[in-house]
């Protein structure tokens, strides 16, 4: 149970059950309390960024504001949407429709499967360097275990070569052996 409640709800009563006299002057002890964990509704926050410009009324000059350079477009999703797509995705192995699904039902957010297949590239490209770093650190260590799976993608025979120890793991796909 949690010391700080984030909200307390009091059960008393008025009035006596046996004889109906009013609890105006009576003393409340502790009878029990119980706690309930619950998820408050997830609403998307749609953060607006507005740059401004102005011309200086000395020289003539127009300055304009900036708006972050991670924003791109006119509307995209933030940082915490999009690792929570690779997370579900990757680690949860929740499939694109599924995710669609998922955002909309549970957190209110209407983003498409082709949306999410373009974060989940953007991710993947993100990380390409540091998972270059990992085929080289296995091929130092002593043990390494590997494994060979097969699968259809799009009706093509595709191969999956796993290499890992107790700490990494490396995967190459080999379309055409």
């Amino acid at each position: 149970m949690s010391d700080k409640p984030d909200e307390i709800i009091n059960h008393s009563p008025n009035y006596c059950n046996k004889c109906g006299a009013a609890f105006e002057t009576s003393k409340a002890t502790l009878h029990t309390k119980r706690q309930e964990i619950v998820l408050p509704p997830i609403f998307p926050k749609y953060i607006e960024q507005i740059a401004y410009q102005y011309t200086c009324d000395q020289c003539g000059n127009t300055s304009t504001g900036k708006i972050h350079q991670r924003l791109k477009i006119n509307i995209q999703y933030g940082k915490n949407v999009q690792a929570l797509i690779t997370y579900l995705s990757v680690s949860q192995y929740i499939p694109a429709n599924r995710l669609k699904l998922f955002f909309k039902d549970f957190a209110n957010l209407h983003i498409s499967e082709s949306n999410i297949f373009n974060i989940l590239s953007s991710m993947s490209n993100k990380a390409q360097p540091y998972y270059e770093q990992i085929r080289p650190r296995l091929a130092t260590t002593k043990y390494v275990g590997n494994d060979e799976t097969v699968a259809h993608i799009n009706k093509a025979k595709t191969w999956f070569w796993i290499f890992q120890n107790d700490f990494l793991t490396f995967i190459k796909r080999i379309d055409k052996i």
